[in-house]
């Protein structure tokens, strides 16, 4: 085999010698280890025309210390100064595919395994003991997103007390304190009945209970919560409230939902593809890259799974979703400004009921408590649970040495703690009669389904108002005969004239009730034009102010926006 020189050393030695190899990355050496360091590092710090002998473990019989002559191949390398990686990095093109849609891994339990046997021998460098510093999130916006789960009904009838559920009439409306349950023609869910519960406070449904199912214990009844109450902080209360006015017990959930809104949340899973980070423990987890090599969000775990992660952009679709009140309740807990809800990424903790049964938090005495529904009116059990499982799940490392691993961190927890507690004006945290006061800016929701009603309200106004439209023409017509029938009605008008002539008015009543019609009449028009003009445009800020729809209204008064689209 042919001896082959490095370029670098071509005027230091004569030709037709055997010359000791110095490593190069362009050179796979036969016979030698290969974990030398590159050459091009080695002449930085030393002038080529001083270049040391170099000392390689030697062969049988040779001297320690001696320059052995050595025969390599050349192999094909990355230029001078590149790195080659040890494994397939997610988001780059492998074996002439692209890497779309979800990607991640998938191992099996227990600490990640090296891909790249050689990188095992290699020792870390002191330098890589650590990952480069990540910018970390101290405020978040924090609420429960979905409440489902089931409780016991009382199958004692007691006639003096409101009727239990169970012994109701099909059709029956039924009133609980504030709370009034309104019949559906129809089941759902292995259950006959379902009822859309109201309180007096709200205008919009509060809760769904869905009971007597088909199969198991008659008693048992799921609940759901409307989505839209949680980000007023009433959700759970109502629900709590539901519970006592019906008399209901052993109360459990099957899904807790804890969304977590950001602005910066996808520099988390831009973090994790730019560091080749692994989940511990090698579990499932994946990274969302949309068109474009788009970084879109991260999975970790499976949606039905006990517990679950889930990151996603959605400010882009909260206006289409009739859903703007996420937006608001994110400015309103000051974690992004007004105008910033198309910027919003959301991470959120699924929990199933398996692994609800088993959440634990620590009081103040440091005893290890359950976690009930009831709890969860304190709001720093929310942040625990939260903290607790972010740290359980969601972590994220790299290898850098044999047995030593560096672990990111994305969360100031001290932080996020104050600023969540001080959002709720926390106090008298240890009181189990009044833990919290809650303090939190008040931000106004309405269901998406009536919200998206409201807007094709505000169109319909918008263009029943013009000058020739249908209502208006037919409420000019309405108006003007309500408002002449009211104010030139006989009756009346001769009672007015009558008085005045026995007062000492020399004018027949006769006279004074045709001069007072005539006048009335001309007021009577204008006052229904006017009122026809109004109208249409007062409804439509009203209806705006009622549904947090102002800017949506402004900017329909300012376009041609058709009918019936979202």
């Amino acid at each position: 085999m042919a001896k082959i020189l490095p370029d670098g050393l071509a005027d230091l030695c004569p030709s037709g010698t055997s010359y000791p190899l110095l490593a190069n990355s362009n050179f796979e050496l036969e016979g030698f280890p290969s974990s030398v360091g590159p050459f091009h590092a080695f002449l930085a710090e030393r002038d080529a025309s001083e270049v040391p002998a170099l000392c390689y473990p030697t062969p049988a019989g040779s001297v320690s210390g001696a320059i052995v002559p050595l025969y390599c191949k050349e192999v094909q390398s990355p230029p001078t100064g590149t790195l080659q990686p040890a494994e397939h990095v997610p988001g780059t093109k492998s074996n002439n595919r692209e890497s779309r849609g979800n990607i991640g891994s998938k191992e099996p339990s227990g600490e990640e395994q090296d891909q790249n046997r050689d990188s095992r021998r290699i020792k870390a460098h002191p330098a890589l003991k650590t990952l480069p510093p990540f910018p970390l999130l101290d405020r978040l916006s924090l609420t429960d997103d979905r409440l489902d789960g089931y409780a016991c009904l009382s199958t004692a009838s007691v006639p003096e007390q409101a009727p239990s559920l169970l012994f109701t009439e099909e059709d029956e409306i039924l009133t609980y304190g504030a709370y009034t349950l309104q019949p559906q023609p129809w089941g759902r869910g292995g259950y006959r009945r379902v009822y859309h519960v109201y309180h007096t406070d709200h205008l919009d449904t509060a809760l769904t209970i869905y009971t007597h199912p088909f199969r198991g214990k008659q008693y048992i009844f799921k609940f759901h919560v409307e989505n839209h109450l949680h980000y007023t902080g009433e959700g759970l209360t109502l629900l709590i409230g539901f519970l006592d006015a019906v008399g209901a017990t052993g109360e459990t959930l099957t899904h807790w939902e804890i969304q977590t809104t950001h602005p910066a949340y996808l520099a988390i899973p831009e973090y994790i593809l730019t560091h080749s980070l692994k989940r511990k423990g090698g579990r499932q987890w994946g990274l969302t890259i949309g068109d474009g090599d788009k970084m879109e969000g991260m999975r970790v775990g499976q949606y039905d799974s006990p517990r679950s992660f889930n990151m996603y952009r959605n400010g882009k679709d909260l206006e289409r979703r009739n859903r703007q009140y996420i937006a608001d309740r994110a400015v309103a807990d000051g974690v992004a400004v007004p105008g910033q809800s198309k910027q919003l990424v959301r991470l959120e903790l699924h929990i199933r009921g398996k692994e609800f049964k088993r959440l634990e938090v620590t009081d103040s005495t440091g005893t290890l408590r359950p976690v009930t529904v009831r709890a969860l009116l304190d709001p720093a059990v929310r942040l625990a649970v939260f903290r607790t499982q972010i740290e359980a799940a969601f972590t994220f490392r790299k290898k850098v040495g044999k047995d030593d691993y560096a672990t990111a961190t994305f969360f100031n927890w001290d932080a996020i703690e104050r600023h969540y507690l001080d959002l709720h004006s926390h106090t008298n945290r240890d009181s189990q009669k009044s833990p919290i006061i809650a303090c939190r800016r008040p931000v106004k929701t309405r269901m998406a389904s009536s919200t998206f009603a409201a807007k094709q309200t505000v169109k319909l106004l918008k263009q029943d108002g013009g000058a020739n439209s249908y209502l208006r023409v037919h409420l000019m017509t309405e108006l003007r005969r309500e408002i002449l029938y009211g104010l030139t009605s006989p009756e009346r008008l001769s009672r007015f004239s009558e008085t005045l002539s026995a007062n000492g008015c020399d004018v027949d009543a006769k006279v004074v009730s045709a001069l007072v019609t005539d006048a009335l009449t001309d007021a009577g028009d204008k006052l229904a034009t006017d009122l026809g003009n109004l109208l249409p445009k007062t409804l439509m800020q009203l209806i705006a102010e009622e549904y947090n729809l102002q800017e949506y209204a402004t900017r329909v008064q300012n376009t041609n926006t058709a009918l019936y689209t979202p």
